[in-house]
């Protein structure tokens, strides 16, 4: 995902970059909405996302989408000033797992990050819980160079403490969906614990062999 976003970089022209995955659409005037909000003095924006996918689970992202927004350390600025990109390097191609976060916290320290008031929708379609185990451990696997370079960030964002600070006053006004995601979280943390424990496994045989 680095490799490919800064290999994208290349071939742009503009003065800003925007990059959004292939489960992302914008609503209107976001662009016009960052580009103002730049021209102000900040060299990023956070562009706040809320959840499309439908169902009872996604119903149930939904809901954890909403409770999140606030949050200030899970947020990624993928809008931003394309000088700024290039002051911090782009993306760090060594991380396979956190490269959003990643770029975002070394931008803001160098530089102020602002938030736009409008969304993109993150997801459409029927929620997947299947495919979000796959790529929780996917995640786990990988995610033990972003957990070394940020491990104060790294706490909040992939362990339990995310749980701790969602808006608990939003999921006591639907019961039923909160306890839908409580089953998703632990669905994705054991997933990502085990593929943690899958790749220090792999690491200790790889480092016994040599």
């Amino acid at each position: 995902m680095a490799a490919a976003r800064n290999y994208g970089v290349k071939f742009a022209n503009g003065e800003y970059l925007f990059h959004m995955d292939s489960d992302m659409k914008l609503s209107p005037h976001v662009v016009e909405d960052c580009v103002e909000a730049l021209k102000k003095g900040p060299c990023a924006a956070v562009v706040p996302q809320v959840y499309g996918g439908e169902g009872f689970f996604g119903k149930c992202r939904a809901l954890e989408f909403s409770c999140l927004i606030d949050d200030s350390m899970i947020r990624s600025s993928r809008f931003m000033k394309r000088i700024a990109f290039e002051n911090v390097g782009g993306y760090d191609e060594n991380l396979e797992a956190g490269e959003d976060w990643d770029i975002t916290q070394k931008i803001e320290a160098h530089c102020r990050i602002t938030r736009i008031g409008n969304t993109l929708v993150h997801g459409w379609g029927k929620y997947n819980l299947a495919r979000t185990i796959r790529k929780s451990y996917k995640y786990g696997k990988t995610v033990k160079p972003y957990l070394t370079k940020h491990p104060k960030y790294a706490k909040h964002q992939w362990g339990l403490l995310r749980v701790k600070h969602l808006n608990y006053e939003r999921l006591k006004q639907d019961p039923l969906h909160a306890s839908g995601l409580f089953f998703i979280k632990l669905c994705e943390f054991a997933a990502g614990w085990f593929g943690m424990i899958v790749a220090s496994v792999s690491e200790m045989v790889n480092a016994g062999r040599g």
